[in-house]
């Protein structure tokens, strides 16, 4: 059974509720956000909830569900949980433009692969700074205990020879310096990528400085700008065909955040 936003509410810390009231007061869209489980998650959308994540947002024409994968004992996992999944609503309540659904197979395997994880990574940027600061719901912990594995366990298995490996060794790298603000683990990522990846560290810190200035930004064109100058950065070192852009970063879309 879905859970509403009130029945949720009366399950989370003071904090939590002001960053939930807060994102659904900052628009006049009219769907309600409701609250799911894993199995609600299989009824509805018909397949399993993944095994590698805690939580998801979907977005529906009727109606927003942020799914967990339990929701009767809220503790704080599930909370913060919960605040990352409201920073993607907020920014979607406000008018930052979905991807539309493509058929075009290329284009969806672009998405799924790189354009997709970028956007993420630069929302993160604009909402993780402003949940820590305002709310004090620290998402960075999360990104400090990710990072920490993917040192140990997941960068030494990662080659650095093909244009897709350096692709992902490359969204890898901004992601950790965008979701960790811990200066020890990131001098460690640093170092690493010196040493298995300096092309790749190299062209990401070009990148960071476009990314890491969405902080707490409050204009849609502006996070479609940067995300553009991000691509064009990109593509001065890699091919990724303009044909293949996401719709979104095509847009010119005045609406304020």
């Amino acid at each position: 059974m879905l859970k509403t936003v009130n029945e949720v509410r009366s399950q989370i810390s003071p904090n939590l509720q002001k960053l939930l009231n807060d994102s659904l007061l900052e628009s006049d869209d009219l769907r309600p956000l409701m609250f799911g489980d894993e199995q609600e998650f299989k009824t509805i959308k018909g397949k399993l909830f993944s095994a590698e994540i805690n939580a998801c947002f979907s977005p529906f024409e009727d109606r927003f569900i942020i799914f967990l994968k339990q929701i009767y004992k809220i503790g704080s996992k599930e909370e913060c949980d919960i605040a990352h999944e409201i920073g993607h609503l907020w920014l979607l309540l406000l008018g930052l433009p979905p991807e539309k659904k493509t058929t075009n197979r290329a284009r969806q395997v672009a998405w799924d692969t790189f354009f997709g994880p970028l956007r993420d990574i630069m929302e993160h940027a604009v909402y993780y700074p402003l949940i820590k600061n305002k709310y004090k719901i620290d998402l960075y912990k999360i990104g400090k205990e990710r990072l920490d594995n993917f040192i140990k366990s997941q960068l030494p298995n990662l080659k650095n020879e093909s244009e897709p490996e350096k692709l992902l060794l490359m969204l890898n790298y901004i992601k950790y310096e965008v979701e960790s603000d811990d200066h020890y683990a990131l001098e460690k990522l640093q170092i690493a990528y010196s040493n298995k990846a300096l092309d790749v560290k190299n062209v990401a810190d070009r990148l960071l400085p476009v990314v890491k200035k969405l902080a707490n930004t409050k204009d849609v064109q502006f996070f479609i700008s940067q995300y553009q100058k991000a691509l064009k950065i990109l593509d001065t070192h890699f091919c990724i065909p303009a044909k293949l852009w996401p719709n979104f970063a095509t847009q010119i879309n005045t609406c304020r955040l």
